[in-house]
């Protein structure tokens, strides 16, 4: 780690100049204003269990980030990554972050906090992010070394773990997939070709232990081949209701159908349950989103009926829905007094069983069998 004094060239560069004459020792100089900002800073980590090493300087030239890949959030290599930005100042405190040409920082703003802190803030995958940084320096440092190349993705504590096991419970094979600091898969489904497709979120949110987005509008898909290998990851949009205001669960209960589609149910963006309908390819084919409906600690199931049309349960209370194949639509549903949030249902020779919670002060759990519409 190098320091930088610009300020004592000139100085020096003052007493070898000057003559013997007595005079103020500050004649002939410049005012040299250097704002109190400047300086260097560490990085307030608390997306990676403060693992995550980096820092950040400001200077005339701007902003230059540089995160330690050698830390344990990273674990790549021992090289520091480095993201050099220039700034125009939009207020006496806040500058606007100038991405240029690789910048990983787009509609990015910079707060600063007299010369305590700054907080770097932009548009991330989850939506808007914050990160803060303390100042512990005032000089500015460099680090090194700098990595000679880009490393994508370097950031994970949490992978999607997909395994499978044969009849005996004998482990076949396993796979551990990344894309981001939490990865997190909520469902997987063996399709026709002998693959499999996975459900779930690269970068989600770690909220008390486990799995979480804001984003409402959006899930990542995984197609792995018969061994578990990564054939292709897609990101599939079905809806556009923005960012949410609290923490959303990834989803469940993701099927293939007969008919060679995909199912799966995710919390609606402004609330209720969506149900949505891909190809095997990853491509949208519709989306059906019921707000009165409910999805409250991943109480609901979907599956395929004998006729080729979805059933659904969810609710409060316990609601039995028919949905048409082709478009989503309602074609039967019936609620069961008494009895609340249904959790799962399974096909028994053409009608159905459900298991759920019959009493919310006492949490009996209840097994309730219906015919192929629900009575």
């Amino acid at each position: 780690m190098k320091k930088y004094f610009p300020l004592v060239f000139s100085f020096l560069f003052f007493f070898t100049t000057c003559s013997d004459d007595v005079a103020d020792p500050q004649s002939g100089l410049p005012t040299i204003d250097v704002p109190a900002y400047y300086g260097t800073y560490l990085y307030k980590d608390d997306d990676c269990s403060r693992l995550d090493i980096q820092y950040a300087t400001l200077d005339e030239n701007g902003i230059s980030l540089f995160d330690y890949l050698g830390d344990s959030c990273d674990d790549t290599v021992g090289c520091y990554a480095q993201d050099i930005y220039e700034l125009t100042e939009l207020s006496q405190d806040t500058f606007l972050i100038v991405s240029g040409e690789g910048g990983s920082i787009t509609d990015g703003e910079i707060y600063v906090d007299g010369d305590s802190s700054i907080t770097i803030s932009y548009e991330g995958n989850n939506g808007p992010v914050e990160y803060s940084w303390e100042k512990i320096r005032g000089e500015i440092y460099s680090f090194t070394p700098v990595c000679d190349q880009e490393y994508e993705s370097t950031k994970d504590l949490a992978d999607m773990l997909v395994y499978a096991v044969s009849d005996n419970g004998d482990l076949l094979w396993k796979n551990y997939i990344h894309g981001g600091i939490w990865d997190l898969s909520s469902s997987v489904t063996p399709l026709d070709d002998g693959g499999y497709m996975v459900l779930g979120i690269f970068d989600g949110i770690e909220w008390g232990g486990c799995c979480y987005t804001f984003n409402g509008d959006k899930r990542d898909i995984i197609k792995l081949d018969n061994e578990g290998k990564v054939v292709w990851k897609k990101e599939i949009e079905f809806s556009n209701h923005g960012m949410a205001d609290w923490y959303r669960s990834i989803g469940k209960s993701l099927i293939e159908t007969s008919y060679g589609d995909l199912v799966f149910l995710t919390p609606g963006g402004t609330g209720g349950v969506n149900v949505v309908m891909m190809d095997v390819d990853g491509e949208l084919k519709w989306i059906a989103n019921f707000t009165s409906y409910s999805s409250w600690n991943k109480n609901l199931e979907i599956m395929e009926t004998d006729d080729g049309d979805l059933v659904l349960v969810t609710g409060t209370t316990a609601r039995f829905t028919l949905l048409d194949y082709d478009s989503g639509e309602i074609l039967e549903e019936v609620e069961y007094e008494g009895l609340e949030y249904p959790r799962a249902i399974v096909n028994v020779y053409g009608d159905f069983a459900m298991i759920g919670r019959a009493d919310e002060e006492n949490d009996p759990m209840y097994l309730l069998k219906v015919s192929d519409d629900g009575e």
